[in-house]
């Protein structure tokens, strides 16, 4: 990596370091702020998907460092992720990348991209990692105004699999949060049945209560966790730390 000045090597092992033990939303944020002192960049967003065995990509999560409210809930509402360039072009190869080649390989859609502009995002860069074991997906974008090292996506590519952990933790943390919060007891009890293999009527004989409000938890559980099914919401118990196998 001759291309790095001292400097830049220094900065980058920091951030390494730093990642490694960034695990709640206070610590991703401070990770940004440390990036800005390595390249410059005005706003930042981040945020993880999961792909199904078919490619459907669901159970989005966004994190907002420090992009506009305002267009983040534009982007929502109008399912922009299904049309940003930028997006489309980290899916089809998650390495580093100025959203300029994605625009040049997608086009430039509208009004898309005078919504975006309107509030300051012309120009950035994405990032990010795909987790081979359970298809997980991060991206991370980063709107710039100020010109950067031309090494920049190899900066970028050398970080991601550490930003990459560091928020995949930050959303694991944050999503076992909530889920405590709005479980209720009975429901905890049903998911961690169903985790350890239990069918409706055997929870149902466990518990003493009947096999159609085992199955009404369970529905509710599945809403609440934001899962596709009833494996599905298991899979996100156990990987949050919400309950764990007997």
């Amino acid at each position: 990596m001759e291309w790095l000045s001292r400097r830049e090597a220094v900065r980058l092992l920091e951030l390494i370091d730093a990642s490694r033990s960034c695990a709640d939303m206070e610590r991703l944020k401070r990770l940004f702020y440390s990036l800005n002192d390595l390249l410059s960049f005005d706003m930042a967003v981040c945020g993880t998907a999961r792909f199904d065995g078919a490619g459907t990509m669901n159970a989005q999560q966004i994190i907002n460092i420090s992009y506009p409210e305002e267009w983040l809930g534009l982007y929502a509402e109008r399912d922009f992720a299904a049309v940003d360039p930028v997006v489309r072009a980290h899916i089809a190869e998650f390495s580093a990348k100025p959203w300029s080649d994605a625009y040049l390989k997608w086009g430039r859609p509208q009004p898309f991209l005078s919504l975006a502009e309107d509030f300051g995002i012309r120009k950035g860069y994405s990032f990010g990692a795909l987790s081979s074991t359970d298809r997980t997906a991060s991206i991370f974008s980063l709107c710039v105004s100020e010109k950067n090292p031309v090494h920049t996506p190899q900066i970028l590519d050398i970080l991601a699999p550490y930003f990459h952990e560091a928020l995949r933790r930050t959303v694991q943390a944050d999503l076992s949060s909530a889920c405590l919060a709005t479980l209720t007891p009975r429901e905890i009890e049903v998911i961690s049945w169903l985790a350890n293999g239990k069918n409706y009527w055997e929870i149902s004989v466990i518990l003493g209560i009947i096999e159609r409000t085992v199955k009404f938890h369970t529905s509710t559980i599945v809403q609440k966790l934001g899962a596709a099914n009833r494996s599905h919401a298991v899979a996100i118990a156990i990987s949050t730390g919400l309950i764990s196998l007997a």
